[in-house]
């Protein structure tokens, strides 16, 4: 099941004539997972093996822990059985405020397992893209001069990326000092009216922060940027183009020796997905 907008839920697992609650605390588990509108599942353990990352409390009835953890891999585990090594063991007595509790517990450890597994994954398609691009440049470079070389590849990541325009920056380190030159920019959206510029790499850029600390930047709305970091977004080519920037996606680009030698910077991603 696809964990996206979707609410926290409550499984109870079991063998076959094991799903259907019976004592106190079953029943008043499902009663307040239902005041708080989670879905109540009833699975039997050895007939059901299909992960589903909307669960968030499994409450096992003679069922062990182990095949519950694959089926359920950000769910919290309880058990009224000492020997199936459930992350909660909990007594026959009913206890309303022990059980709200366990609930928002279980909740919270829902949403922060969901949030890691999301970083991980937008990781590994940024590193995806980064040896796409990679790949595209190698593959280029001999055949092609340089301006063409670095237009190429600026489209392509565009396509890769999927958005609508893009501009890309290249370090300068030819007169003693670092700076930023503003190669070249492609926009799908308005004729950009493209002028070559070296620029000081400040942490206040987006380009410059990200040339600087190496890491990219993901900011799904542009006027959006809280005071508590250090770039800002320059809003001047909207008011000039009568354009709306929303989102940014500022990325690194790398040498074969790990070093930074510009950075690529896309805006208004078309597809989400």
């Amino acid at each position: 099941m696809n964990p996206a907008n979707a609410k926290p839920a409550l499984c109870i697992v079991g063998g076959q004539e094991q799903t259907t609650p019976t004592s106190l605390v079953h029943k008043a588990l499902r009663n307040v997972a239902r005041e708080r509108d989670w879905p109540v599942r009833l699975v039997d353990a050895a007939c059901n093996e299909e992960m589903d990352e909307t669960v968030a409390l499994v409450l096992l009835v003679g069922a062990g822990s182990h095949r519950a953890r694959r089926q359920f891999p950000h769910a919290l585990i309880a058990s009224e059985d000492p020997a199936s090594k459930a992350d909660l063991l909990m007594s026959g007595n009913v206890n309303l405020s022990v059980l709200q509790q366990l609930m928002s517990h279980a909740a919270a450890h829902w949403r922060r397992n969901q949030k890691v597994m999301e970083l991980f994954r937008e990781v590994g398609v940024q590193r995806q893209r980064m040896r796409q691009l990679s790949d595209i440049a190698l593959s280029l470079s001999t055949q092609m001069d340089f301006d063409e070389l670095l237009e190429t590849i600026l489209f392509e990541a565009r396509r890769l990326v999927g958005c609508d325009a893009g501009s890309l920056y290249l370090i300068d380190e030819s007169e003693g000092s670092r700076s930023l030159v503003f190669k070249m920019a492609q926009n799908d959206s308005v004729d950009v009216p493209f002028i070559e510029q070296h620029l000081d790499i400040t942490p206040e850029s987006l380009a410059g922060y990200v040339a600087l600390s190496g890491q990219p930047l993901d900011i799904p709305d542009a006027y959006a940027i809280t005071e508590e970091v250090a770039y800002r977004f320059n809003r001047s080519f909207d008011q000039q183009m009568d354009y709306h920037t929303h989102s940014i996606l500022v990325l690194p680009m790398r040498d074969h020796r790990d070093q930074i030698i510009g950075v690529l910077q896309f805006i208004n991603r078309l597809d989400p997905d």
